[in-house]
């Protein structure tokens, strides 16, 4: 049994993980976009654009994958696994965090509103609008992840688990490496591809309204 809760510990810690990557790499384009006015991100909008959306949806996607009471791999079924072992009754995670249980009850609201509406439906995609009707920012999120690894780590200490889970830190890797080179990059008249994505993506918007 010790194998398998901390497999699923592993394969949780593996996606916030990657969903910690991916928020702070969106927050890094949209920041970037703020030093230089956005030029390079209307440069090679084509790219950078699909890239930002990409990265937020699938961080949204991957958390609520976590916080979701289906599949293995989430934290209600850790708990439950360890309660099992233990023979226990173990806080979930809104009762442990205490203190910041509304704040994290409302970011818990606010990716699962996020998740439905960029992704089941795609008919309002403003990212500035969606995350004040969410309630949530990027700073909401990642303290939720951070709590999320802290929770875990007071799981883990049930079965007398020895080794803390943390986040790595991959700040030097993906979009700075890329903005480097494109900053480098001779400049190319990109507007012919953005206007066929445009009316491909407004033919499509169109059909699936009619």
């Amino acid at each position: 049994m010790n194998k398998e809760i901390i497999t699923i510990a592993e394969v949780i810690l593996k996606k916030l993980e990657i969903a910690n990557h991916y928020i702070s790499e969106w927050e890094q384009i949209m920041l970037q976009g703020n030093s230089d006015n956005g030029s390079l991100f209307k440069q090679y909008y084509f790219s950078l654009g699909f890239i930002r959306h990409a990265y937020l949806y699938m961080s949204i996607l991957t958390l609520c994958t976590v916080i979701d009471n289906t599949g293995d791999n989430n934290i209600k079924n850790l708990r439950e696994k360890i309660q099992t072992y233990k023979s226990l009754e173990i806080e979930d995670l809104i009762s442990y965090t205490k203190d910041s249980r509304n704040l994290l009850s409302n970011t818990i609201n606010g990716l699962k509103l996020l998740r439905d509406k960029t992704i089941a439906h795609t008919e309002n995609t403003d990212q500035n609008k969606l995350f004040k009707e969410a309630g949530i920012s990027k700073s909401d999120i990642s303290l939720f992840i951070n709590s999320v690894i802290k929770y875990i780590n007071y799981l883990m200490s049930f079965i007398d688990y020895k080794k803390d889970f943390i986040l790595p830190n991959h700040s030097d890797h993906g979009i700075k490496l890329i903005y480097e080179a494109l900053e480098n990059t001779p400049k190319q008249n990109l507007d012919k591809y953005i206007d066929i994505w445009q009316d491909g993506f407004n033919a499509g918007k169109n059909s699936s309204q009619s």
